[in-house]
């Protein structure tokens, strides 16, 4: 099986969910160092947005991969999931599951300081929205 998570990145708020899947982070929101040392975390470039991002492998191997998909979360969910039906995937073998809908106000304005090269602004924002949104990850995770 394998399971996609779908953000804007593929890197922020979709790598979070991953990550609590895999059990790399506690259930309750984790510190900044937690969720900074995350494989992948912030480390993106906007070019990369599209391509799966393989994330690891959990205790029922089941695959997981991140997807960045910009704004377009919903039409992107839709597409994958009709492709996956026309690949002749069994259904429930690969499983697409928004992320994005966790995000967080302060999760896109810190990727606007990411764009505008403000690092470490970019990514205290970022890990404040990623607190925000962070029960609600812990629940679409399962």
């Amino acid at each position: 099986m394998k399971v996609f998570y779908l953000c804007r990145t593929g890197h922020h708020t979709s790598l979070i969910a991953a990550a609590l899947r895999l059990g790399r982070l506690p259930a309750d929101p984790g510190s900044a160092g937690e969720i900074y040392n995350i494989p992948g975390f912030d480390d993106m470039d906007f070019k990369d947005v599209g391509k799966p991002y393989y994330v690891g492998t959990d205790s029922s191997n089941v695959e997981i991969y991140t997807i960045g998909v910009m704004r377009n979360h919903a039409m992107m969910a839709r597409a994958a999931n009709d492709l996956i039906g026309l690949m002749g995937v069994k259904y429930g073998e690969w499983l697409v599951i928004d992320a994005s809908r966790s995000v967080s106000k302060w999760t896109i304005a810190g990727l606007i300081f990411k764009k505008l090269r403000l690092r470490t602004l970019a990514r205290t924002f970022i890990y404040f929205g990623a607190r925000r949104e962070y029960d609600r990850l812990a629940a679409i995770y399962h």
